[in-house]
């Protein structure tokens, strides 16, 4: 196999700056195993796909995230508020009924809840998606949650929810109350450094044998090219 050597070395990189971003502080550690998604997104796909569309592609492909296709319900409650989704009605009147339904039954607050606990997956709301919907609603699928969490992040450095990064048992996002200025109590979403973590060493690991099966050199996804524009 002709890249083998190539191949080895490219992951050997990644997974080099994985251990080292992992004894940086939360938040710095946070932008590095974010970039090394995305690096890792434009070795999988190196030309013909938008960056966010590259980024989601290696979370739905290169990983067995179990969210994936999954929807935030939080996030998917404020969406079908907004004028993007209201001039789907009444299209979209039923899937507005059943997530306000499921919120409804969301846990009292008090209580961190752990986002595969209460997050419909595509499946869940199947009959109430037309192509219409679904593109509406991609943006709070889970992989593009993570996509809008890399921009926030990398370009703005701030980050997205007031979580904090402790041990949960598995490598989730979760939701945990919120006490804003007014005084109401309200859930937030969270998603924590491990789950990113986790995502990233299962897409390196999917990514490494399919770039060896087809014998592709992970490195020409990066040509150097002297010029800075």
């Amino acid at each position: 196999m002709a890249n083998e050597e190539a191949i080895n070395h490219y992951f050997q990189v990644v997974a080099d700056a994985q251990a080292e971003a992992l004894e940086l502080k939360p938040f710095h550690a946070r932008i590095t195993l974010l970039a090394l998604l995305d690096a890792l997104s434009r070795a999988a796909n190196p030309v013909g796909m938008r960056n966010s569309d590259r980024f989601t592609t290696l979370i739905d492909q290169y990983t067995q995230w179990e969210l994936s296709s999954s929807y935030s319900l939080r996030q998917l409650s404020f969406l079908l508020d907004e004028s993007s989704a209201t001039s789907l009605t009444p299209a979209i009147d039923g899937l507005r009924a059943e997530v306000a339904g499921r919120m409804q039954r969301f846990p009292m607050p008090g209580t961190l809840v752990h986002a595969r606990d209460v997050d419909p997956s595509t499946s869940d709301l199947q009959p109430f998606l037309t192509a219409e919907i679904t593109r509406c609603i991609e943006r709070v699928r889970y992989p593009r949650l993570l996509w809008a969490l890399r921009n926030s992040v990398v370009h703005e450095l701030r980050n997205l929810g007031k979580g904090t990064d402790f041990k949960l048992g598995k490598p989730t996002p979760y939701y945990h109350i919120v006490i804003e200025d007014s005084g109401e109590r309200t859930w937030e979403l969270y998603i924590p450094n491990v789950l990113i973590t986790t995502i990233l060493t299962d897409a390196a690991s999917t990514l490494k044998q399919h770039l060896t099966q087809i014998d592709r050199n992970p490195w020409d996804s990066f040509p150097y090219n002297p010029k800075w524009y």
